[in-house]
């Protein structure tokens, strides 16, 4: 018997994975069922799922973002959020949209949605911070590429409490966020960093993408790629009630 049909849509940017879904579809429980962990982790998500909750009331977007350790990018995120309801229907039309998010409220330019400007990084006794996020930079001979992501995995770990860990080996790049775990992706403040202390203009992360920065204005361009529609049935014959994590 299906207890519930739940509508969505995916897509990613640099690779960060998005699933987006509206408020009702996720809000309540179906018996035993988790319906967010179930979208989030396997078999139907990942542990690099991002599940984007969104309902637009009294002239705001209201979003919350859950997933497996903490939110990167979330300006990014809440960009790309914008941006694909703006395409699929899902807001009115305007110039500009207020996003409330984790507390805070937010203006969104429509104009502003595909790229995002760098902010300053400051140097403080062997680490970098940018806004309130730290990070530190170490070089590595671990060869850094994703067929040898055991390996990797097995020597480089989080440092001195850092927000990022960022490895080098040359132009070749690794990232570990504070909790020990390889962040797949690009992640703004580092972008900031390398770009603030290297004056790299191109940047290819481990996954493959490739950022590009405009030198003059610090921007970088982060488009958003759909992946699919996704429609997910829970039924009495899935034995999961919350999914699985694999590590």
């Amino acid at each position: 018997m299906i207890r519930k049909v739940v509508n969505g849509y995916d897509l990613h940017v640099h690779g960060q994975l998005m699933r987006v879904v509206h408020g009702d579809e996720v809000r309540y429980t179906t018996g035993d069922y988790d319906v967010q962990k179930l979208l989030l982790n396997e078999p139907r998500g990942s542990k690099y799922m991002n599940l984007v909750i969104y309902e637009f009331r009294e002239e705001r977007l209201h979003v919350a973002i859950k997933t497996h350790s903490e939110v990167h990018n979330s300006g990014v995120l809440l960009k790309g959020l914008v941006h694909t309801l703006i395409e699929r229907g899902g807001l009115p039309e305007s110039d500009a949209y207020e996003v409330i998010y984790d507390g805070r409220s937010f203006i969104l330019h429509r104009d502003h949605l595909d790229a995002s400007t760098l902010r300053d990084a400051v140097q403080l006794e062997g680490t970098y911070k940018v806004g309130g996020t730290t990070v530190g930079l170490l070089e590595t001979d671990v060869y850094l590429a994703i067929e040898n992501i055991s390996e990797i995995k097995r020597q480089l770990t989080a440092q001195n409490g850092w927000d990022y860990t960022v490895y080098l080996n040359g132009s070749s790049l690794m990232v570990i966020d504070r909790h020990g775990g390889v962040v797949p992706h690009p992640v703004h403040e580092v972008l900031s960093v390398l770009h603030e202390l290297k004056r790299w203009e191109s940047i290819i992360h481990i996954n493959g993408a490739e950022v590009d920065i405009n030198a003059s204005g610090k921007k970088y361009d982060h488009p958003f790629y759909f992946i699919s529609n996704s429609q997910f049935y829970i039924d009495d014959t899935d034995i999961y009630s919350k999914g699985f994590i694999i590590k």
